[in-house]
């Protein structure tokens, strides 16, 4: 059970008043009128991305107003923290509705999840972590640290160096490659604008290398859907050369658990699979994997120029790999938005504010 500490109430006070500041200027400002609006505030849970319709749902312990609320980046004002997370507390006004539309496997292709309040205005408090965590996952990750669009978009990936916090509830992802690929999507970031990376390559999409044979030009914004479908695509080559990378060392990849599968596409997804610097060329961690010898093989990973480039990437899946503990990623799948939206089943019921 999640304990809060005795400055809650003070933190509270403070965003009342950072929030009754800005409902000030907000109201000067903007064509919403300050009549009709609805205050709520509480303890943030979960966070879900609706791709068609480009807005945010946010669930949270509510000390007052509605559960669920809409977060519309064209119409919502975000004020400090400016930390829209799992963990974190936020305090403000509401009015009206909007919808949260989602992709679905089915014609025609889009589920509704509901209409709910629409935020106009919203604080929140700092980063949510619980007592023993560490520190937040907001910024750049992969090799290309100098994307623009981890620091502030719409994904959140790991710092390297830093070690993602811990989120409560921990929510699990699907089984299999739902997890694997979603978990790849929480590393690399999502970015529908293309880019130039640090090596200065045009990258789009999640972690994308435009070669030019794809059916878009280089500096074309990509639509969710067009995202998703190459990253399926990249995320199946990865995963095809990993199988193959643990052949050439004698380990059946299929014989391994989900787990530690999800570790070996994320590696080959971001370093390729053949070669020196590839997952191939881990030639000391594959012998400890044939041996089932898992600390080991994460001492491997975690000795290796790849750990040194990448130390909080690496560092996950140095402690998924050595306990085979599928919560590893599930928690640093639950602090990306875009990634859990990525493995949510569209199955699941309207919630019901």
């Amino acid at each position: 059970m999640k304990k809060f500490k005795t400055t809650t109430p003070f933190l509270f006070l403070f965003l009342a008043v950072l929030v009754g500041f800005g409902s000030f200027g907000f109201g000067a400002n903007k064509a919403h009128a300050q009549i009709g609006q609805v205050p709520f505030g509480g303890w943030i849970t979960k966070i879900e991305p609706c791709i068609i319709s480009n807005n945010v749902m946010i669930r949270h312990a509510p000390a007052a107003g509605p559960g669920v609320v809409m977060y519309d980046p064209k119409i919502s004002h975000l004020y400090a923290y400016a930390q829209l997370m799992p963990g974190n507390w936020m305090l403000g006004n509401t009015l009206g509705v909007e919808p949260c539309l989602q992709l679905a496997p089915f014609p025609p292709f889009v589920v509704l999840r509901g209409f709910f309040p629409l935020i106009t205005i919203v604080g929140t408090s700092g980063t949510g972590m619980t007592a023993g965590s560490g520190s937040n996952t907001s910024g750049s990750n992969t090799d290309n640290a100098d994307n623009p669009d981890n620091a502030g978009g719409s994904s959140r990936g790991d710092v390297d160096g830093v070690v993602p916090a811990i989120y409560e509830p921990v929510e699990p992802c699907g089984e299999g490659d739902n997890t694997a690929s979603s978990y790849v999507i929480a590393n690399e970031g999502w970015r529908n604008s293309p880019y130039t990376d640090s090596l200065g390559h045009r990258t789009v999409g999640v972690g994308h290398r435009i070669t030019g044979d794809e059916p878009f030009n280089v500096n074309q914004t990509l639509t969710n859907q067009q995202v998703a479908t190459l990253f399926e695509q990249d995320y199946n080559r990865a995963k095809e050369e990993a199988a193959m990378a643990a052949a050439l060392h004698g380990v059946d990849f299929d014989s391994l658990s989900d787990t530690r599968q999800a570790v070996l596409t994320d590696m080959a997804f971001n370093m390729g699979a053949q070669g020196g610097g590839g997952l191939a060329g881990f030639n000391n961690m594959w012998g400890e994997i044939a041996q089932g010898d898992w600390d080991g093989a994460a001492g491997e990973i975690q000795n290796s120029t790849y750990a040194r480039q990448l130390p909080g990437r690496s560092e996950l899946n140095a402690e998924a790999m050595r306990t085979n503990d599928r919560t590893v990623l599930d928690r640093h799948i639950n602090s990306d938005p875009q990634a859990w939206q990525f493995c949510q089943p569209v199955s699941e019921p309207p919630i019901i504010a």
